[in-house]
């Protein structure tokens, strides 16, 4: 997650957007199924489906960490 800017960025609007994907894709200025693409790539990497709420929530935490550690240094 740390080293990809457009994961962080679209995990963080998902999360702001309740999942909405459609909402989060135009907030993003992407297409929604860029979005989706990105997702299920991101789920098959990571085996962690950012449609589930917790996995979303914990793929959330983790980008809070990885902006805060990035501020840090």
């Amino acid at each position: 997650i740390s080293k990809n800017e457009e994961t962080i960025s679209g995990i963080k609007k998902l999360w702001e957007t309740s999942g909405n994907i459609a909402q989060a894709a135009s907030e993003l200025y992407i297409h929604r199924n860029t979005l989706i693409y990105r997702i299920k790539k991101f789920e098959e990497d990571t085996h962690l489906d950012l449609k589930k709420p917790h996995d979303l929530l914990i793929c959330y935490l983790i980008t809070l960490e990885v902006n805060h550690e990035n501020n840090s240094s």
